[in-house]
């Protein structure tokens, strides 16, 4: 029989598939699938001045974080009733405006190819449901997820991606993760899962060195 691997050569990944099993492949959505900094940036700022806190957009970039809850307390030391507005407020405006984001590139070919192989693909998206819902049926590409966890139904995503790996029956050491910003390789380390990162639309991308879980693109994932 042969065994099951995921392997990098010269930053692409070529998955094999080993009999009667299937690959299980989590996807990030945000600088990973869909490409939303600048529409976080500008909404983030956007909402700041409309509560009278007022910031340069360089200043927000740099508090982005893998979290909006996390962004807003590193931009600031808000009150918990003004943290919970904003969120509410920018969460709403960045669903609303989710139809308008592009695709990172080769996002939807890479999706569909890995969907005909046979791959079960998850996304685990700290945004909310109605953005990554919004995104995706947008681009139509919805379709191609086995399941969907969103920031309301899950605490961590080392917690999520165990429960994925018990519900699909696999190791959690043969699940890869694809994503995008350097908090997403601690997370993999954490919880022992294998990491790609890809720097098309990367939140992080400045951040990367050339390690060896890198690649350039969604097309280098599957040869």
């Amino acid at each position: 029989m042969v065994k099951k691997r995921v392997i990098m050569q010269k930053n692409s990944w070529n998955f094999w598939h080993a009999k009667n099993q299937r690959f299980v492949v989590v996807f990030d959505l945000d600088g990973t699938l869909v490409d939303s900094k600048q529409l976080y940036i500008d909404t983030i700022h956007s909402y700041l001045i409309e509560h009278y806190f007022i910031f340069p957009k360089s200043h927000v970039s740099k508090a982005l974080g893998p979290k909006l809850e996390i962004t807003l307390r590193n931009i600031s030391r808000f009150s918990q009733d003004v943290l919970d507005e904003l969120k509410k407020k920018i969460n709403k405006e960045v669903a609303h405006k989710a139809s308008h984001l592009k695709l990172c590139p080769y996002a939807k070919s890479e999706l569909k190819k890995l969907n005909e192989k046979g791959c079960i693909i998850i996304l685990l998206t700290n945004s909310a449901a109605s953005f990554a819902v919004n995104a995706l049926k947008t681009h139509k590409v919805l379709r191609y997820f086995n399941k969907l966890f969103y920031a309301e139904n899950f605490s961590s995503k080392e917690d999520a991606i165990k429960a994925i790996a018990k519900k699909y029956k696999t190791k959690v050491s043969d699940i890869t993760y694809v994503a995008d910003k350097k908090s997403d390789v601690k997370i993999a380390r954490n919880v022992g899962c294998k990491i790609v990162i890809v720097l098309a639309c990367s939140w992080d991308k400045s951040k990367f060195r050339g390690e060896r879980y890198i690649v350039k693109s969604l097309k280098d994932l599957v040869i």
